[in-house]
């Protein structure tokens, strides 16, 4: 299979009828017990259930991931990279692929490497740990059962992620216009495609459990269920252009909020901002969004009087929260705003919490530990059994939705970066004639890269991100002297650089350094200044 470097989607010619289902046979999935079957039983024994005492699969090996293999080649044209080499059974690390698809870049540009699959196992992840309802329960529309995940456009808008989650029954949280807009084209288009071949609806069973194959079919995208404007504080032009589209959930937090959707925008379904304590996070929000409790009564009363449709409360612990107590005392602090606005007619139906989440498995509180606490806790505050009185609960038990607004967790880890080191300065002489005259030295080595702080690696300024330095070379290189280098990016600011001190062994012209993590607030916030920027993708999915 070739490589095929993309900037995002594409429109696809894939033949109709089986022709399209029968690529499921040129993988053995020999870590999965599936060996060159039909795509009828491939799709029986995924949907086998798995009992509960089985040992839990390794995290790379995804069933989800291999129901989607048709989807992964024939519509986003996806290069295959199997976790074990078949011939040598070497693990085919990041390092690996890098190295494969660098050694075909004739041109020496920067890239990324864009693992797809990545995306899929993070939305199992969540399902597993986010279900808030019991399995028999009988719940029929997408996340019912539990907390449904609204992607954070802003975190990386690009076409073919929101085009995977969409497929995966996820919504969006939209911050802006534009991200409206994006959201809006692309799901159409995949409705589109899928519409005109319906071959490929099969595989969407696994990733959706709860919805029945006819369900998948029927969906189609609704803005008004599947967009959240997730902006308290929003533009008048943009909240008319959501109404003109159809989106209806929205979030607030101010007076001035409520009279601007009372004149623009009368048919949405108002969520209210609360406050959090985010003194754990990396970066918090609440200096600038959000009612305190001594608001929400003001809050109250303006909707109130001017007839707007209070729907739901929502939070934002800030990002990566270390703590599972800010989520608990998050969800109590909206349990108390929702029985205030009994007070005022208001039965709520919505409790959206927000993101902040950490994606890698070993982070100090990964998704599934914060889930372990904020489950129960939502259980307990939200949620009655079929013998408490509707009258009693402080939402409405019938249409209470749960969602949330992940972003980092979802994608951070799906992007490898990597760049050229187009230029080399060795100071090592002029160092030795600068230390006899007494005059301060620069690092010994000096690169440059063709991508800097004005591109991807603007998280080292926004989001405080410590670089780790990756090199693609031999292990008898590794054990090679280090020496003290600086980075600097493509760009004429002197400013552009990532980092001066890295102990890094003598690199060369053309030598390529890789960035893992590189998924989360990279792209999106990126500059063309100097008409530098990284663009290329490509795209490729891992099991």
């Amino acid at each position: 299979m070739s490589m095929h470097p993309s900037h995002s989607g594409n429109h696809l010619n894939v033949p109709a009828g089986n022709d399209g289902m029968t690529r499921v046979k040129s993988i053995e999935f020999l870590h999965l017990g599936y060996e060159q079957q039909t795509p009828q039983s491939l799709f029986h024994n995924l949907r086998q259930p798995v009992h509960k005492h089985e040992p839990q699969a390794h995290y790379n090996h995804s069933e989800w991931v291999a129901s989607l293999q048709p989807i992964f080649e024939n519509y986003f044209h996806a290069e295959l990279h199997l976790i074990k080499d078949q011939e040598s059974h070497l693990k085919n690390t990041v390092r690996r692929i890098v190295k494969k698809i660098s050694e075909k870049n004739e041109k020496g540009e920067s890239f990324f490497v864009v693992d797809l699959s990545h995306i899929v196992r993070q939305i199992e992840r969540w399902r597993k740990a986010m279900t808030i309802y019991p399995k028999d329960q009988q719940k029929i529309e997408i996340d019912d059962r539990g907390v449904r995940p609204f992607y954070a456009v802003k975190c990386n808008p690009n076409e073919n992620i929101v085009k995977v989650l969409y497929m995966m029954g996820c919504g969006f949280d939209c911050a802006s216009e534009a991200e409206i807009a994006l959201v809006c084209e692309t799901c159409k288009e995949v409705d589109t495609w899928l519409e005109n071949n319906q071959q490929f609806y099969e595989s969407l069973t696994i990733v959706n459990p709860d919805p029945s194959l006819e369900q998948i079919k029927n969906r189609r995208f609704v803005p008004g269920r599947d967009i959240i404007f997730a902006h308290p504080c929003k533009q008048i032009s943009h909240m008319e252009y959501a109404a003109k589209v159809g989106v209806e959930l929205t979030t607030l937090d101010s007076v001035c909020e409520i009279e601007k959707i009372a004149e623009h925008w009368k048919a949405a379904k108002c969520v209210i901002r609360i406050k959090t304590d985010d003194s754990h996070a990396t970066v918090g929000f609440s200096a600038k969004f959000g009612c305190s409790k001594f608001g929400q009564t003001i809050l109250l009363e303006k909707a109130k009087a001017l007839g707007v449709n209070i729907y739901g409360i929502s939070f934002h612990v800030g990002t990566n929260c270390s703590d599972t107590n800010s989520y608990k005392k998050a969800l109590q602090d909206a349990a108390e705003l929702a029985k205030l606005a009994i007070k005022y007619g208001y039965k709520l139906s919505l409790i959206d919490i927000g993101g902040g989440f950490m994606g890698r498995i070993n982070d100090e509180n990964p998704m599934e530990t914060v889930a372990s606490q904020i489950v129960p806790e939502i259980q307990k505050l939200f949620l009655r059994d079929e013998s408490t009185n509707a009258d009693d609960s402080i939402i409405d038990p019938k249409t209470i939705k749960l969602i949330a607004e992940p972003g980092r967790y979802i994608v951070s880890a799906s992007h490898t970066l990597v760049c050229n080191v187009h230029t080399v300065k060795d100071m090592r002489l002029e160092n030795e004639q600068l230390k006899k005259e007494g005059i301060p030295t620069p690092d010994d080595f000096i690169y440059y890269l063709n991508d800097g702080i004005y591109g991807s690696f603007n998280n080292i300024v926004f989001d405080y991100v410590h670089l780790v330095v990756n090199m693609i070379m031999s292990k008898s290189t590794k054990h090679e002297k280090k020496y003290a280098s600086t980075l600097f990016g493509p760009t004429c600011d002197s400013l552009d650089c990532l980092s001066r001190g890295y102990p890094l062994p003598e690199l060369h012209a053309g030598d390529y350094l890789f960035f893992n993590n590189f998924g989360a607030y990279t792209t999106a916030a990126a500059s063309d200044f100097n008409g530098m920027r990284t663009k290329r993708m490509f795209y490729i999915w891992r099991n």
